[in-house]
């Protein structure tokens, strides 16, 4: 498999995503779908050894680590987090992070993917892996909807082009996730969702000062379609007709409804999507109404996470568009459910700093 190419994220976006991934106690965050080779052996130092005797149990090598301790370790160095009667994983210095969760220290006989990553090698089981795809649709990409080339449309040709193809060659589920309501969901959306999806009003109101507002206001401010016509609908609201890249008119449909052309994946996704339901592991999609794919309209579990629990899921390598919106609240909430998370940084895009960018 390639590596995936750069995503043409500010350093300074990533830098925050690692730390916030470290803080919330994300694996790491990865630069490819590319097997990684494992590092040279490193000798823990005296200050980290100390740190791992003050809250490791010493195990014997070769030897199952027993009982409940939460981190168990060898004189050289493996570390396992977490108990052998729930999930764990395993590190060792001279290879990395083991999230194949296995016992420490048996036999592992079942297909292993070591990848690279920005700080320590992953490896993974394929069959206990997904590939979550975050909000790639017409809305946020289509031409037809005055979105011009940007580092969205980055992220989705190295999602489509790199990480997807190298997933289902390694027998990883591929799953999209995007914006999805019901009009029932729409009409009962919280204001700030209507504010996010009203970019006419967000305009309007930027700013400190009444005369700033109106003279932001206008319509030339104002969300436009491709053909230059505003485009002054909200959440669930009919945004009228576009012009594809054929000529064709159609009409766009109810703002984000699940059905609806703007709600779709977006053209070439979609394409490859479709195709997918030919091969041995068709690619599953799921809808949010949400930033966070793991959001319960009513609280209890969500379906993807039911979904994925019943797949033996454990592992996602997640990516898609708006890094600082809906992919980081899907990450963290999905780590939060328990699955290890891996972020595919040069698989995520952000227009966040960009002019009009949101």
């Amino acid at each position: 498999m390639a590596a995936l190419a750069p995503s043409g994220e500010e350093p300074t976006l990533k830098n925050r995503l690692k730390r916030s991934a470290a803080r919330w106690g994300f694996p790491v965050e990865f630069e490819s779908l590319r097997p990684g080779q494992p590092k040279d052996p490193v000798q823990p130092s005296a200050a980290q050894g100390q740190a791992v005797d003050s809250l490791a149990t010493p195990a014997t090598p070769g030897q199952t680590a027993k009982g409940k301790e939460k981190m168990t370790c060898t004189p050289g160095g493996e570390v396992t987090l977490g108990t052998l009667k729930s999930s764990s994983w395993n590190y060792a210095p001279s290879s990395g992070y083991d999230l194949t969760h296995t016992r420490a220290y048996r036999p592992k006989p079942f297909p292993r993917l070591w990848m690279r990553t920005a700080t320590d090698p992953v490896a993974v089981n394929p069959h206990k892996t997904a590939l979550l795809v975050i909000d790639v649709q017409n809305y946020f990409l289509s031409r037809a909807l005055g979105h011009h080339h940007n580092p969205l449309h980055t992220a989705e040709e190295t999602l489509r082009e790199v990480a997807i193809p190298a997933a289902r060659t390694a027998g990883i589920q591929v799953i999209h996730l995007t914006w999805g309501f019901s009009q029932a969901e729409a009409k009962s959306a919280p204001p700030a969702l209507l504010r996010r999806f009203t970019p006419w009003f967000q305009k309007m109101t930027a700013g400190s000062g009444s005369s700033q507002r109106q003279s932001t206001g206008s319509s030339k401010s104002a969300e436009h379609h491709g053909d230059g016509s505003a485009d002054r609908s909200t959440l669930g609201d009919e945004m009228g007709p576009v012009t594809l890249w054929n000529g064709q008119i159609i009409s766009a449909g109810e703002k984000l409804i699940r059905g609806a052309w703007n709600a779709d994946l977006y053209e070439s996704m979609r394409r490859d999507f479709i195709a997918s339901a030919d091969t041995p592991l068709p690619d599953a999609r799921f809808y949010k109404t949400r930033a966070s794919g793991f959001f319960s309209e009513g609280g209890g579990i969500p379906d993807i996470v039911k979904w994925l629990r019943s797949k033996g899921i454990t592992t996602l390598l997640i990516g898609g568009v708006g890094t600082e919106e809906g992919v980081w609240a899907t990450a963290r909430d999905a780590g939060n459910w328990g699955f290890d998370v891996v972020l595919l940084a040069d698989g995520c895009g952000t227009t966040a700093g960009l002019d009009g960018g949101g």
